[in-house]
């Protein structure tokens, strides 16, 4: 009988420790989840912020200026190579 209750008081040591365990497992858990959150909610910020909306535009109304100097580049080392 004694025996039978010390490997009951062991299991449930055990049983213990490995729920300690993965409540630990899941509080780690949970704090990356609000730090990506909160993450998320930064760059979510920034992309609606006036400043970002800006220069996303200046960048869009400068790539066909970009585009233009990279043919004349072109233009000029083909010019260039003869």
């Amino acid at each position: 009988m004694e025996s039978t209750f010390n490997e009951l008081k062991e299991l449930i040591s055990s049983w213990l420790v490995e729920i300690k365990s993965l409540h630990e497992e899941r509080i780690d858990i949970l704090n990356k989840l609000a730090n990506l959150q909160n993450t998320l909610v930064d760059v979510k910020s920034i992309k609606s912020s006036k400043a970002f909306l800006l220069l996303a535009e200046q960048l869009e109304k400068s790539k066909p200026e970009v585009d233009q100097c990279r043919i004349s580049l072109e233009k000029l080392q083909v010019v260039a190579g003869r």
